[in-house]
């Protein structure tokens, strides 16, 4: 994974994305800024590509980002080289228990990943569902504020 950072300074705010928008996904691209200033809006594009095709089992794009407390999602969309084209990121009213599963149990992502004090999980899903074919490339872009 790379980080293009936009400043130099600062540390990450986004610590960790999961990109889950199907088997197998490979997250190639990650670009943030270094450093946000206090009331601005912070942009993170996720570059995710999958190289398995997905013929049978239409599913919506999943995603989990990581961000401070006083953090909120403000909007987001997608790009995809698949049919789909293009769409809306919109929060995940089931907090992520769609497509975080061990061994086919729903799992809470903070008994998975630990989660440091004064940070939050952001679960985002796709506004459609489709199939994909194999070498699939998706970039997302998240805005918060």
């Amino acid at each position: 994974m790379k980080t293009k950072a936009k400043s130099k300074s600062g540390q990450l705010v986004a610590l960790l994305s999961l990109a889950v928008i199907g088997t197998a996904c490979l997250i190639e691209e990650v670009e943030q800024p270094a450093q946000v200033d206090a009331g601005g809006t912070f942009t993170t594009i996720v570059t995710v590509s999958d190289a398995n095709e997905e013929a049978t089992n239409a599913h919506y794009g999943a995603m989990a980002v990581m961000v401070p407390d006083d953090w909120s999602y403000t909007s987001g969309s997608f790009t995809t080289t698949d049919d789909v084209g293009s769409g809306t990121m919109l929060v995940d009213s089931d907090n992520g228990s769609v497509w975080l599963t061990q061994s086919g149990v729903a799992v809470d992502i903070n008994t998975a990943f630990t989660t440091p004090n004064n940070m939050q999980w952001v679960f985002l899903l796709s506004d459609v569902g489709s199939l994909t074919d194999a070498g699939v490339v998706h970039e997302v872009t998240l805005n918060f504020g």
